[in-house]
C-alpha cells in the first residue's frame, strides 16, 4: 500500500495522512523522498496469523469467506478494507464468529471488529472503539508493534497509535455520537491531527464551531486541518475566519508543503461555488 504512493507525490494526500499513523507521517516527511520507509519501524507492517489471499477474478464473497479473509489478514489496513466489505453484505450472522476480537490485545485488530458491529447497529462496537480512544493507561493489556531505535518495545507510541487509529475509525464510522468525544480531543497531541478529518468525514455541523476556533490555532497544520474540514461540511458560515487567512504566509508541513493562505484560497473558492 505504501508503494502505491510512488506514483502520486513524494507527501500524503488528505486521505493518506488520514489513514495512517501520525509517526509514518513524520517519516515520511523526514525523508522526502518517495522511497519506502523501512518497514520494521512502521506499525503498518504488523502481523496477523497468515497472509491474505484475493481472489484473482470476478467472485461473490460469502459472509463466511470474508470472515476467514479478517481473521486471516496480514495487516490492520488490509483487515478494514476486508470489514468494509462485510458491512456492505448487511449480513448479521457474521457477527457471533467476530466476537473474540472485541477484546484483542491488538488495539488495532479490535477497533477494525468495532466498526463492524457498530455499523450493524451493535453498541458494543461504539463503545469499543471510544475505550481505545479515551485509553491512555500503561496498565491496559495491549500488544505492543511500535518500538524505539533501539528495538525496544514502546508502550507509550503504542497507546498513541491505538488512540489516533481509534479517532480514525470514528470518521470512517460516521456516527454523529462521536462528534462530542472528538470535539473534547482537538487539543490532544495523540490525536489533534486526526480529530478533524473524522469531524468532516462524520459530517455533522455540530462540530462547526470548534473548527472555525481551530482558525486561531498557533499551528499552521492545525489551521489548515480545520479549513479541510470546515470544506468537507459545507461550513458557508466560516467563510470570514477562513478568508482573513488569506494572507496567512505561514508553511504547512504536509501535502504540497504550501502556506495556510494557499489552503484558505483553496478553501474559499470551494465553499463559495458549492451550494447550501
Amino acid at each position: 500500500m505504501l508503494e502505491s504512493l510512488r506514483g502520486e507525490s513524494p507527501m500524503f494526500s488528505i486521505r493518506m495522512r488520514a489513514r495512517f499513523p501520525f509517526a509514518l507521517l513524520v517519516l515520511w516527511i523526514a525523508a522526502a523522498s518517495p522511497a519506502r520507509p523501512h518497514a520494521t519501524t512502521l506499525h503498518t507492517t504488523h502481523q496477523y496469523d497468515s497472509v491474505i489471499v484475493w481472489p484473482s477474478g470476478p467472485s461473490i464473497e460469502t459472509a463466511n469467506s470474508l470472515v476467514a479473509q479478517f481473521n486471516s489478514a496480514k495487516t490492520f489496513y488490509d483487515q478494514f478494507d476486508v470489514a468494509e466489505k462485510i458491512v456492505e453484505l448487511h449480513d448479521r450472522s457474521v457477527l457471533p464468529e467476530l466476537e473474540p476480537w472485541l477484546v484483542s490485545e491488538d488495539m488495532h485488530a479490535r477497533g477494525n471488529a468495532s466498526f463492524i458491529f457498530a455499523k450493524f447497529g451493535d453498541d458494543r462496537g461504539f463503545e469499543s472503539i471510544r475505550k481505545i480512544l479515551e485509553d491512555r493507561s500503561t496498565s491496559t493489556k495491549r500488544t505492543v508493534f511500535e518500538s524505539y531505535s533501539n528495538g525496544q518495545p514502546s508502550l507509550q507510541s503504542q497507546i498513541r497509535q491505538d488512540r489516533y487509529y481509534a479517532a480514525h475509525l470514528f470518521g470512517d464510522l460516521k456516527d454523529a455520537r462521536a462528534v462530542p468525544i472528538l470535539v473534547a480531543l482537538l487539543n490532544d497531541e495523540d490525536v489533534s491531527w486526526i480529530a478533524p478529518w473524522s469531524l468532516g468525514e462524520i459530517g455533522d455541523k455540530s462540530a462547526i464551531p470548534a473548527l472555525t476556533a481551530e482558525l486561531g490555532n498557533a499551528s499552521p497544520d492545525r489551521r489548515v486541518l480545520a479549513i479541510d474540514a470546515l470544506v468537507q461540511l459545507n461550513a458557508k458560515e466560516a467563510l470570514p475566519q477562513i478568508r482573513a487567512l488569506l494572507d496567512d504566509k505561514d508553511k504547512i508541513h504536509f501535502d504540497t508543503l504550501g502556506t495556510v493562505g494557499d489552503a484558505a484560497k483553496t478553501a474559499v473558492a470551494k465553499l463559495e461555488e458549492t451550494p447550501q
